[in-house]
């Protein structure tokens, strides 16, 4: 016998019977239509009554502060094999009296929503909804069981060759005439000489971050002691 025959059937529900919760204390939750929760029932057991039942086996208000909270117990069962199976409690709540910002509200429809909130609570144990309440189903689509792997990024870019120079050696002693490499060759600059001073430091570094080491060495011969 599979253990999960029922669980299996019951815990996915359709997109449709799925909403967003917007706002309050459960925001980015996902809610579940009640109706739903009786079609699928009905649908694996049968008519309620006759495949499956619950009964409502206490409605209790209880003082929460300035405010008074309504609560439910229900009771479930389901038919198999010619019997009935043990009950399955669950427990609900609402808010009966509670504070807005234009004042007290009382709720005409307190004991229905706490019922319904304990009916989906021992639903939930036979598999009602199950992927809903495990965070496998957003409301779009089914989150797979396991975390999904990052895609990998691809390789970066090596670094570009520097362009061919002539070695610090050939201008020893006439460093201000090496010439620039062409990416430095800007507002007329051709040689060493033509680097104002006040920038030689800056193109010594960047000369040693791009591999052009004797043009490194030719402004740091030219620099001004």
């Amino acid at each position: 016998m599979n253990n999960l025959r029922y669980y299996e059937k019951l815990c996915r529900p359709p997109d449709g019977a799925l909403k967003a919760i917007q706002g309050g204390r459960l925001k980015g939750k996902t809610d579940i239509n009640p109706q739903w929760r009786i079609k699928a029932m009905t649908e694996v057991f049968g008519p309620v009554g006759i495949g499956w039942m619950y009964e409502i086996t206490k409605l209790s208000l209880e003082p929460a502060g300035d405010e008074i909270a309504a609560f439910a117990e229900v009771r479930v069962r389901y038919y198999e094999n010619e019997k009935w199976s043990e009950w399955i409690p669950g427990t609900g709540g609402s808010m009966f009296l509670e504070k807005e910002k234009a004042g007290l509200h009382v709720s005409d429809e307190c004991f229905k929503m706490a019922t319904t909130d304990a009916l989906s609570v021992a639903l939930k144990a036979i598999g009602v909804g199950g992927d809903v309440y495990a965070g496998m189903h957003d409301g779009s689509k089914y989150k797979d069981a396991s975390p999904e792997q990052p895609t990998a990024k691809p390789p970066a870019k090596p670094p570009a060759k520097p362009e061919p120079m002539p070695t610090h050696d050939e201008y020893k002693g006439k460093e201000g005439e090496y010439p620039l490499p062409t990416k430095l060759r800007v507002n007329g600059a051709k040689t060493v000489k033509d680097i104002p001073a006040a920038k030689l430091e800056k193109t010594i570094e960047w000369a040693k971050s791009n591999g052009y080491e004797d043009l490194m060495v030719s402004c740091q011969n030219y620099l001004p002691f």
